[in-house]
């Protein structure tokens, strides 16, 4: 079975001090929620107790990205109270897959930092998946030092959350992505090419997390230890 999203994201949050974010809905206990941010800074914001930062990419001063999870949460988490560095960008989903309260970190991350705007924007792990259908969060911003009116789009596999700006003038436009299943993945990188309309003079910056799901009954089988096997053959002797 593949990971699915519970319910709906929240409402994209646009905050430039102390604020709330909305949760889709009230947390199933368990799930993993996870949270995309996006700011005009490379401050790294505050979240609440239970939070985890699982990716980043604070390369550039102006232009900053960051995925948190809470891992297991207790439920009925309907929104976080943060407190970002400067003006900022937040959304909330929730998924879940069997076995999901088991799943306690990333399986890989990576990071992409661009010095001029380029698309697609791609924002791949650094590594190998360990494992097929894994949950993939990945978040995009492209920064233009002149206002355009860009359009947004995810890459082939991947659904948008949120979009900040497409289509419309500003300096910034940014996607918060998600891949409820990366497929036959084992054994190779995932990456979410991120489409822009327009590029010009700026910076890209982008990160990705991809979560495996646990074995059935989230546990891993292990051999019996080297001692169990003389004992066993003593008893037929």
């Amino acid at each position: 079975m593949t990971w699915s999203l519970v319910g709906a994201p929240g409402t994209l949050t646009n905050l430039s001090g102390a604020g709330s974010v909305p949760c889709g809905q009230a947390s199933t206990a368990g799930s993993l929620l996870a949270c995309w941010v996006a700011q005009i800074n490379n401050t790294a914001p505050t979240l609440p107790a239970g939070w985890t930062l699982v990716a980043s990419n604070t390369a550039q001063a102006n232009n900053a990205v960051w995925i948190y999870a809470y891992f297991g949460n207790p439920g009925s988490i309907s929104s976080l109270s943060v407190t970002p560095a400067a003006t900022s960008n937040w959304q909330v989903g929730e998924f879940t897959c069997p076995g999901v309260a088991s799943v306690a970190a990333a399986d890989q991350t990576g990071s992409v930092n661009n010095t001029s705007p380029v698309s697609p924007l791609n924002v791949v792990t650094g590594g190998n998946l360990s494992a097929a259908n894994e949950l993939a969060l990945s978040v995009g911003s492209m920064r233009n030092t002149t206002a355009n009116a860009s359009t947004v789009a995810p890459g082939s596999g991947f659904t948008a959350a949120g979009l900040v700006s497409s289509g419309v003038s500003a300096a910034y436009h940014k996607a918060f992505d998600y891949r409820l299943d990366t497929g036959a993945s084992a054994g190779a990188t995932v990456t979410d090419a991120i489409a822009f309309s327009i590029t010009g003079a700026g910076n890209e910056v982008g990160c990705i997390a991809a979560f495996a799901q646990p074995p059935a009954g989230g546990l891993l089988w292990r051999p019996p230890p080297p001692s169990f096997v003389p004992v066993a053959r003593a008893s037929y002797w």
